[in-house]
């Protein structure tokens, strides 16, 4: 191989890198790494970490107001349970929207699952999977780290949500299938 192949594999491979962080890195820098974290939820998708305004990856918002008002119920709930203790699990491969926005994947430390899963099970949101259809990254696990398969989540709580079944919280909910 030569240097301008090499030059030119190193140009399109730091390209393909940059279209999954459209924006600047700043806001992912201002997100701390470790909990216990100052969340609020600000609407249906997006939360405030720290003071970051962040959007949930894979869900699309409500067109209705009534839902968007139970998902965002419902995601108050969920950090109520979990506290300030929940990491971004796609911290190893930024993510931002055009405006900078960092594009988060939320799980809570305990028993439950994703923030963006659990609110597509309970009924509230629906999964919003073509916006990057190559879009990876990894988690760390017991034997090292993997692959997420978020978007296989969500379908997989799309389907559950279909079939009634409840969301996953350490702790059980007044929660009715919608």
């Amino acid at each position: 191989m030569n240097a301008t192949a090499i030059l030119a594999a190193i140009i399109v491979g730091a390209a393909a890198s940059l279209a999954h962080c459209p924006a600047a890195p700043g806001q992912w820098a201002r997100l701390p790494e470790s909990a216990p974290h100052k969340v609020s939820v600000v609407s249906a998708t997006r939360i405030s970490c720290d003071g970051v305004v962040c959007q949930l990856l894979g869900v699309a918002e409500p067109a209705d107001e009534a839902r968007a008002a139970l998902a965002k119920k419902f995601a108050e709930e969920y950090f109520r349970q979990f506290g300030g203790y929940f990491s971004i699990y796609n911290s190893s491969h930024p993510l931002s929207a055009s405006d900078g926005t960092p594009i988060v994947w939320v799980i809570g430390h305990g028993n439950g699952g994703a923030l963006n899963t659990e609110l597509v099970r309970a009924g509230y949101l629906a999964p919003k999977l073509e916006a990057f259809p190559d879009y990876s990254f990894t988690m760390p696990g017991k034997q090292g780290e993997y692959v997420a398969r978020w978007r296989e989540q969500l379908r997989q709580a799309a389907n559950d949500a279909r079939d009634g079944k409840p969301p996953i919280l350490p702790h059980p909910i007044g929660w009715k299938p919608h």
